[in-house]
């Protein structure tokens, strides 16, 4: 493995616990510890090796049985370890690496890190380096998955997962048949990072989760719990669209007098449509789903929502979409923006006039795309499908859809045009609805340390 690397920060309310800092970096705080024990000693563990074992009923509310689609491939694990300290070789260990590979990375990048801090002092803030705790991990095991994926068929995942260093609990969950679909949409590598973002964000922020539904046993405000088929309809003149999320990606869409859904941005490159980031959101609802689930599956500690936004008509009429079918412009499009490459020059001034492509989701690994000779090697196995039955009960087939919001021009609209026109759901809860998402309840920006 190669090396190079970040630590984090403390848990004070005023700093980000993955900020570079010689301070104190606990995940939870005494006084929260002290608090839950009081209630039940069964919920959270003594320290033991610099992790603790903590109930997952502290994080989130169990998965309604009501919902087994959701609820039947998630783990039946009840508790999970956490790292004491953000700012140490067990936070990598607990999100899915081996000791060995954890302790080796830390070590490299904490040996940078420490640098910057004696050079620049306490101040400096190092988030934003390829030396944060965060961005180094993701570079040192993409880069190793980056070598064996190129010197292989491109779908030895697993390979490249033992080769960086990632243990076989977490590999299992990312191989799992039942998403096996749904994985192909992006590169192993992007999955990676995604995952560990999730990590991150749920570590950085779960002293006030626990706290949150100490504090709230009774549960957020929920409406209800829905089927997929019992979701209602958008306005008329608005089209419904769907992205799963961690929570605190949820929660940031919401400022005060504004919503920021470029905040949901693809980290995920290369993509169908673009080698580049772009927002994407779908239609169907049974993709927002399993995709739900597989980062729950992924992540157990997470909190995982379903943004749901409408869109006016209007709005696409304003910025312009380039409806795609399955044809031979569609095959080329995704051929090259799969394999990272710019869209010849013919296709790129095509382009040029639309903010918004709309067309079939694709899946099977990136690599795939990168073995093909030719665009017209890409057929329907490709795209993104579910079988469902008719009212007569006849099967049918049904193609996944999405769309993408090119540039930042189209992305600041979108966000002009769906003020007001959000809703959140627990995807996992039975599709219960937030009433109030601006106030769901880990939400809250008041101080955890009170009450």
């Amino acid at each position: 493995m190669s090396s190079s690397s970040p630590p984090p920060p403390e848990r004070n309310l005023q700093r980000s616990k993955r900020k570079a800092s010689k301070l104190p970096s606990p995940i939870l705080q005494e006084d929260t510890i002290k608090r839950v024990k009081t209630r039940d000693q069964s919920l959270i563990g003594d320290e033991y090796n610099g992790k603790r074992t903590i109930s997952l009923s502290l994080l989130t509310p169990p998965p309604s049985s009501s919902n087994s689609r959701s609820s039947s491939a998630l783990s039946s694990t009840s508790t999970i370890s956490i790292p004491v300290e953000m700012d140490s070789p067990h936070t990598y260990e607990c999100m899915g690496l081996t000791a060995e590979a954890a302790r080796s990375i830390y070590n490299d990048g904490k040996e940078i890190r420490d640098g910057l801090l004696n050079d620049y002092g306490e101040d400096f803030n190092s988030d934003f380096l390829e030396c944060s705790l965060e961005a180094y991990l993701v570079k040192r095991v993409n880069e190793v998955c980056d070598d064996v994926l190129a010197a292989g068929d491109g779908d030895n995942w697993n390979e490249a997962m033992t080769a960086a260093g990632i243990k076989k609990e977490l590999q299992d969950a990312i191989m799992d048949e039942e998403f096996e679909a749904i994985r192909g949409t992006m590169p192993l590598q992007s999955w990676l990072k995604e995952i560990f973002n999730n990590y991150f964000l749920t570590f950085e922020h779960m002293n006030e989760s626990v706290l949150d539904l100490e504090e709230n046993s009774s549960g957020p405000s929920l409406r209800g719990g829905a089927g997929e088929e019992d979701i209602s309809p958008p306005p008329p003149g608005h089209r419904a669209l769907f992205k799963s999320v961690e929570f605190h990606r949820a929660q940031g869409i919401f400022l005060k007098d504004r919503i920021n859904l470029d905040r949901l941005t693809s980290v995920a490159t290369p993509m169908d449509f673009t080698h580049r980031n772009g927002l994407y959101f779908t239609d169907a609802l049974w993709v927002a789903e399993v995709y739900a689930t597989f980062s729950k599956r992924t992540c157990p500690p997470a909190d995982i929502r379903t943004v749901e936004i409408h869109v006016p008509e209007d709005h696409f009429r304003k910025q312009k979409v380039w409806e795609l079918e399955f044809d031979d412009t569609f095959k080329e499009i995704v051929w090259h923006s799969r394999r990272g490459e710019l869209l010849p020059k013919n296709l790129q001034k095509i382009r040029s006039g639309f903010r918004i492509i709309h067309g079939p989701c694709t899946t099977q690994h990136s690599k795939n795309y990168a073995k093909m000779k030719h665009w017209n090697e890409i057929t329907d196995k490709h795209l993104l499908t579910r079988t469902t039955t008719d009212e007569y009960g006849a099967s049918k087939k049904e193609v996944a859809m999405q769309y993408l919001w090119r540039n930042d021009a189209g992305v600041t609209e979108l966000n002009i045009d769906c003020k007001g026109k959000v809703r959140v759901w627990k995807p996992l809860k039975g599709w219960s609805l937030v009433e109030d998402p601006e106030k769901d309840i880990s939400v809250k920006g008041r101080n955890v340390l009170k009450g």
